[in-house]
């Protein structure tokens, strides 16, 4: 299937699972914690500021079950940690913790590296149409 037979939504989904592969694969190289694309996804939200689970489910689309999951292997793994939500005290949030942050951090350089591969690959004036077209206002969605 070449790409004029694809829906948008799969030419969506695949860049940003190119890029998620590009991720995964330079933080196994560097020795680094890999995570899953769900656990990728969960620090995509925790970076936008989102630290509830109902925050972090709305976000994704999913279940808050699958949420708590997350963040149950995440506090294992010793990258996030659950604490008090100080505007509610019966509800929590998930914070990275210092290993959480340092990966993030790592995340971070190696997303700006991959970017700048794919400049290479692509085009940096496709590079820059394609984040132009990405950030721009698509309205409600129908």
């Amino acid at each position: 299937m070449n790409s004029e037979e694809k829906n948008l939504a799969q030419l969506l989904i695949e860049g940003f699972y190119w890029v998620d592969a590009a991720l995964q694969k330079t933080l196994s190289e560097r020795g680094l914690v890999s995570v899953s694309r769900a656990q990728s996804m969960f620090f995509v939200q925790i970076g936008a500021g989102k630290s509830s689970p109902v925050e972090i489910a709305r976000a994704l689309g999913i279940s808050k079950q699958a949420v708590h999951k997350t963040i149950a292997d995440l506090v294992v793994a010793g990258l996030v940690e659950l604490l008090p939500d100080p505007r509610d005290g019966r509800a929590k949030r998930a914070v990275a913790t210092g290993e959480g942050i340092a990966l993030g951090l790592a995340a971070k350089t190696i997303l700006e590296e991959v970017e700048q591969n794919l400049a290479a690959h692509i085009g940096i004036r496709e590079l820059t149409q394609l984040r132009k077209i990405l950030s721009m206002d698509w309205g409600e969605s129908v």
